[in-house]
């Protein structure tokens, strides 16, 4: 489809001026159709559900990329949210509708001419509605343009400054820089905390001490200062790095590349925290969702809800249901979305703590926290750690239970990468310790390289039933909820082979996105292929206009045009265009990227799908596919 006219008109008046949701970060089309049927009332397994609408276009959007909207997934088992403006559908038929659109591609899978002419459709689309993507590819037409000039200078600098790497000269600032900079960093630490109030009597006592350090280090600081000035006073290898710098610097002005890489950086930072917010908001939608979805019986806490206990969550009327986000359990990296666990309340002194301790408790057995008075053992004499374990572990649930792991992504293409990370963090949190090495998971929370406990602020929780109340209200019980290896043992996994190997994490694991068509590419892998084939195609639009770059309003125009000529009369197949010929010598770099993900794991997003459709019901509904309608104002 052709571009908004309104953003047309916006580049005109400066591209600083482009409206910023016009120029969106996502602008993939929908799944074209032409049908949106309105919301209509249903019933599924004799509940009253709501269909899923297809979401309605934002407007901003649209003129960007002149896609239509998806189809609706309506008559598909769903349910409605308490939060308005959402659509939610699940389950296996919901599922197969959402694979079946037609505007889905698998980049890795096409061959090169198909992709050259995939990439190319995707590229010209993405950076006239991308800002940040059509600047940075300016300021590559731009070097290009200049590197006559520009390259010289810049291996004069890189030899000027790897002879002085190299040098005893180089050597003695970098150590008078580094002791400049420490005792600096000393002074405005001492300063700021004896600016601040002592909150304990030990604090007000550090006080007193902490005068004498600032003293000392504010006397050292002025003979380091002088080292640092001698020793580049004396160095000529300095200057000549400082000569070949300032040399560099000035043709960058002159060719324009220092506001072209400017203009893309502050673009780039703009878009970055667009999408950061976007995102924080989409999990917040996420975690609402899920929160109803357990309430309403629908989704989860069924007899097929995800670990094995999902029928009998709370059989016997002694459990709370807390939702925890953003859970880190002190990972090495990453964390879990969402989590969603089951306090059993005669296990509550070891279901909280006060605090999360510093010293790499999650080593520590349970005859540690017995004598710090925190577990239901301190009352039973505190047998031995390990016989304690063993035979309570089948007739003890333990104090809290992982119910269902969620993985949150607003882009449908990144749920295999998440679907992935996934799959390494149970194997390590449910103790398969076939599966990991712990030299690679071993860090100052978890010195051995195992999970034995981890620790939740309730801050970053909220009681779905039961509990103490509301978003981080807390509990009377603690200010932390614990988390143990037992914690996660209803997680197992599913489709091993005859020897009992590989296999997925599937029940249990759920999967949350916007219904979106997917291209197979997550972020990891799109964004660098979309940086690529821009330079490319700036550097085709800079030859189309005699090797002249374009100011940015008038480079967006050209990149524009060439992509509704493109649109309009694409070159033949098996023609000798340029730009088709670079692009699609990029095949096989992706073929490589690919090539490198784990061949035990789908590696794109409609494969993990469609190992939860082999599941059936079961699996499939354990996908949620939520779109929050844009707001009207």
């Amino acid at each position: 489809g052709a571009c908004g006219v309104g953003a047309m008109r916006a580049s005109l008046r400066g591209l600083a001026a482009l409206p910023t949701r016009s120029l969106g970060q996502n602008p993939r089309r929908r799944n074209p159709r032409l049908q949106r049927p309105p919301a209509r009332a249903g019933r599924t397994g004799g509940r009253q559900v709501t269909s899923m609408a297809a979401p309605a276009e934002d407007p901003a959007e649209a003129a960007a990329d002149g896609s239509e909207v998806p189809d609706s997934l309506g008559g598909r088992r769903t349910f409605a949210p308490v939060r308005p403006g959402v659509n939610v559908a699940h389950g296996e038929d919901a599922l197969r509708a959402y694979l079946a659109w037609d505007g889905h591609a698998r980049a890795a899978h096409m061959d090169p001419d198909a992709f050259a002419r995939w990439l190319e459709r995707e590229v010209l689309q993405y950076m006239t509605a991308n800002r940040a993507s059509l600047l940075r590819a300016r300021a590559d037409g731009v070097r290009r343009l200049h590197a006559p000039t520009l390259d010289p200078l810049a291996h004069a600098l890189e030899r000027a400054e790897a002879e002085y790497r190299g040098s005893a000269e180089g050597a003695r600032i970098e150590r008078a820089t580094h002791a400049v900079a420490q005792r600096r960093a000393a002074v405005a630490g001492i300063r700021s905390f004896l600016e601040s109030d002592p909150a304990t009597p030990e604090l007000a006592a550090k006080r007193a001490a902490a005068s004498d350090k600032l003293e000392r280090a504010i006397a050292a600081l002025p003979p380091a200062e002088l080292e640092l000035e001698d020793a580049v006073a004396s160095s000529p290898l300095w200057r000549d790095v400082e000569r070949a710098r300032d040399a560099l610097r000035a043709e960058r002005d002159r060719t324009g590349l220092a506001s072209a890489d400017e203009d893309a950086r502050r673009a780039s930072t703009a878009n970055g925290n667009s999408l950061v917010a976007k995102g924080d908001d989409y999990e917040k939608t996420c975690a609402d969702v899920v929160a109803d979805a357990f309430l309403s019986g629908v989704a989860i806490g069924g007899a097929d809800g995800g670990a094995d206990w999902g029928a009998d969550w709370d059989a016997d009327g002694d459990a709370d249901v807390l939702l925890l986000r953003n859970v880190t359990l002190g990972l090495h990296s990453g964390e879990l979305d969402c989590v969603l666990v089951r306090v059993n309340r005669s296990e509550t002194e070891s279901a909280f703590v006060d605090a999360i301790p510093q010293d790499g408790d999650g080593t520590t057995g349970r005859r540690t926290l017995a004598r710090r008075g925190r577990t239901a053992a301190a009352a039973t004499g505190g047998q031995d750690d390990d016989d304690d374990d063993e035979n309570n572990h089948a007739r003890r649930r333990p104090a809290v239970e992982v119910l269902a792991v969620f993985e949150f992504k607003r882009n449908p293409d990144d749920v295999a990468r998440g679907f992935h990370s996934r799959q390494t963090t149970l194997a390590w949190l449910a103790g398969d310790e076939a599966s990991y090495d712990p030299r690679e998971w071993a860090n100052r929370r978890h010195p051995s390289g195992h999970f034995r406990r981890g620790y939740h602020p309730m801050k970053l929780a909220r009681w779905v039933c039961g509990g103490g109340g509301g978003d981080g209200a807390g509990s009377k019980d603690g200010k932390v909820v614990v988390l143990t290896r037992d914690s996660f043992r209803g997680f197992r996994r599913t489709r091993r082979d005859a020897e009992g190997r590989g296999g997925f994490y599937l029940d249990g694991v759920w999967l949350v996105t916007r219904p979106r068509t997917m291209c197979g590419l997550d972020a990891k892998l799109r964004a660098p292929l979309m940086e690529i084939a821009g330079s490319h195609v700036s550097a085709h639009v800079v030859r189309s206009r005699g090797g002249s770059v374009p100011s940015p309003e008038d480079f967006f125009l050209a990149v524009d045009a060439l992509r509704r000529e493109r649109y309009a009369s694409p070159p033949p197949p098996n023609g000798d265009d340029p730009l088709r010929a670079k692009l699609r010598t990029l095949h096989a770099w992706l073929l490589r990227a690919v090539g490198e993900k784990s061949a035990a794991l789908p590696n794109d997003t409609r494969g993990v799908l469609e190992l939860y459709l082999d599941g059936g019901e079961r699996s499939a509904r354990q996908v949620l596919l939520v779109e929050e309608q844009p707001n009207p104002r």
